[in-house]
């Protein structure tokens, strides 16, 4: 749920930045959100339907609360621009840490050595980021 709340957070934060960053944010965590769907379908099988049905509508519902209060503080703090720096500063380092805790971390989890790929894989998918950012009319 924290995870869902802090993606909704991000999305709203970034719409305030710009409508393509937003779209890019808002697509890039559809993908995210929709295998962990999956992983949290399987992992259901067998539950009650009342839990499964609660269980499957907090992580969306999570995320829209949070990408209001993204949009809303976006909104407000715009006026100031100190606190609206701050704003975005701690939407890109929570974007960033959130991508480095989770993905890298889990990627050597298993006791095996340092793979080089899996770190080339996560830059790469910056650099294209950036360029599908770039490709994007505003």
């Amino acid at each position: 749920i924290v995870d869902s709340v802090m993606d909704g957070l991000l999305i709203g934060i970034v719409m305030g930045a710009g409508s393509t960053a937003g779209s890019m944010m808002a697509i890039s965590l559809a993908v995210e959100m929709s295998f962990l769907g999956l992983t949290l379908a399987n992992s259901l099988h067998g539950c009650s339907q009342f839990k499964s049905f609660l269980a499957s509508w907090m992580g969306p519902a999570a995320i829209i609360i949070g990408a209001m209060l993204g949009a809303i503080l976006s909104h407000v703090l715009s006026e100031n621009v100190a606190l609206y720096s701050g704003l975005m500063s701690f939407g890109t380092s929570a974007l960033l840490f959130m991508v480095a805790e989770e993905l890298l971390l889990e990627s050597h989890q298993n006791g095996e050595d340092h793979i080089w790929w899996v770190d080339l894989q996560l830059y790469v998918g910056f650099l294209l980021s950036l360029m599908v950012g770039k490709m994007i009319p505003e």
